[in-house]
């Protein structure tokens, strides 16, 4: 994850994972790249789908939630 917020998140969990490193290999990286959960969306029916959206998020843009949110089948709901 980019940005200064998830950095400063992950470095401070040092005090209770102390054997975690920043790293992760290429493969891990591509495959990163390519997951694209939101093609999936409109499969998710009978099951409840309840969606938490930020409306501050820097790295899930609100409007890309809100437009996932709106092709998934009922039932469903988002605060």
């Amino acid at each position: 994850m980019g940005g200064t917020d998830a950095y400063d998140f992950f470095n401070g969990t040092r005090s209770f994972a102390p054997t975690w490193w920043n790293e992760l290999t290429l493969r891990s990286a591509e495959f990163a790249r390519e997951n694209e959960p939101g093609i999936h969306i409109a499969r998710i029916s009978s099951t409840p789908l309840l969606m938490i959206v930020a409306d501050q998020d820097i790295l899930t843009a609100t409007d890309i939630c809100l437009e996932s949110y709106q092709s998934a089948l009922p039932p469903k709901s988002y605060t």
